[in-house]
């Protein structure tokens, strides 16, 4: 349920912001991990969350993920990386990823 609310907090940032989207013209969602892909069940559940509200990931909406396997060094770069790649939302699973996303940026919306 978390993530249902997760995903339609989005949605509606995206609809308040007219959505810049990427040269493929669909939004670019960046979601920050400080865990490991091995231990990635939040992503799933994004993703479930956004399909059940029509939002289609290669489709309708582009969701990268951004892992730092508790490496805070290699969480700050994820967060540069996805300010460079001028995603239109950053997504932070945890409180550690949206300080580094915080640090990175101060214009792109951070969920």
């Amino acid at each position: 349920m978390r993530r249902l609310l997760l995903a339609v907090i989005l949605v509606a940032g995206f609809a308040a912001r007219g959505v810049a989207a990427q040269v493929s013209g669909v939004p670019h969602v960046g979601l920050l991990h400080w865990t490991s892909s091995a231990w990635a069940p939040a992503s799933g559940e994004f993703r479930e969350g956004m399909r059940s509200l029509g939002w289609i990931e290669g489709s309708t909406i582009s969701i990268e993920d951004r892992f730092a396997d508790g490496n805070a060094a290699r969480l700050s770069a994820n967060a540069a990386e996805f300010v460079a790649a001028k995603v239109d939302v950053i997504v932070a699973i945890d409180s550690a990823p949206a300080h580094a996303a915080r640090q990175a940026t101060s214009v792109i919306p951070i969920v």
